[in-house]
């Protein structure tokens, strides 16, 4: 028996009629690479999960420091039926992303209104 019949007989791979050992790949070789693909394919759906968890706690902690902002204006307004009427339509609001673009809008104009 030749070194490459051994090799290939120790690696559980048959030899070809000519003698020439046949390359395959171990079977543990192809398990690890797909273990270690199917790892990487975890990391990365973990990270934009992340991504995103963090995206929307950065707009959670924005829209609730415009709300916080917003309610100040109100409650510095002068006239007490301008002051309930600017509670009240904070208080209609929607709870989503318009909400934020809403207030946005609402501090740029009393900051407009209330002037220097």
């Amino acid at each position: 028996m030749t070194f490459a019949e051994l090799a290939a007989a120790a690696l559980g791979a048959p030899g070809r009629r000519d003698g020439a050992p046949t390359l395959l790949v171990p079977r543990q070789l192809w398990l690890g690479a797909l273990a270690a693909m199917a790892v990487v394919a975890l990391l990365m759906a973990f990270q934009q999960v992340m991504r995103q968890a963090v995206l929307h706690g950065e707009l959670r902690a924005r829209s609730n420091a415009l709300l916080s902002d917003a309610t100040w204006r109100c409650n510095t307004l002068r006239g007490l039926s301008l002051r309930d009427a600017c509670v009240a339509q904070l208080a209609a609001v929607p709870r989503d992303n318009a909400r934020l673009q809403l207030l946005e809008v609402s501090a740029a104009a009393s900051s407009a209104l209330s002037g220097p």
